[in-house]
């Protein structure tokens, strides 16, 4: 199955933010589909074959950080799966090398939408 994705910008904060799912094989892991992500787009973006692990939005979550090829820019890459769906938010910093205070909350938002099993 194809992904869905969601865009969001914050202009002021120079923050995108892409909110995607995709449903995979109910035994492939977090780490397993993390893997397979960072090679399927390693020709536009470079991502930490290794993440940090987190909870986001009450969800198990692995966070990656990279850079976006073109243009240039900083991202924070991280995953969640809810059954046989992983989820996953790609956010890139457009103003520079940080990311503003407000790419918690909106990772954290669109995380709430993702059902808890």
């Amino acid at each position: 199955m194809g992904d869905t994705i969601h865009v969001f910008t914050k202009a002021a904060d120079a923050v995108q933010v892409i909110f995607a799912s995709e449903d995979i094989r109910q035994d492939a892991t977090l780490e397993d589909y993390a893997a397979a992500f960072v090679r399927g787009v390693s020709s536009d973006m470079t991502i930490s074959a290794s993440g940090d692990s987190a909870i986001v939005a009450g969800h198990a979550a692995m966070v990656h950080t990279g850079q976006l090829h073109s243009p240039k820019a900083p991202i924070q890459v991280t995953f969640v799966k809810s059954g046989n769906i992983f989820w996953r938010t790609v956010v890139v910093s457009l103003g520079g090398e940080t990311f503003p205070p407000s790419t918690d909350a909106v990772r954290t938002a669109a995380f709430m939408s993702v059902p808890k099993l």
